[in-house]
């Protein structure tokens, strides 16, 4: 469970890079 655990914490942490990331861009234009 803890390796389940960890596994959608990065996707979690990966999706909201980059939805961080898109945000910078609307920001800026």
């Amino acid at each position: 469970i803890k390796d389940e655990v960890r596994s959608v914490l990065d996707f979690i942490n990966h999706v909201y890079d980059i939805f961080g990331f898109t945000f910078e861009l609307e920001l800026s234009t």
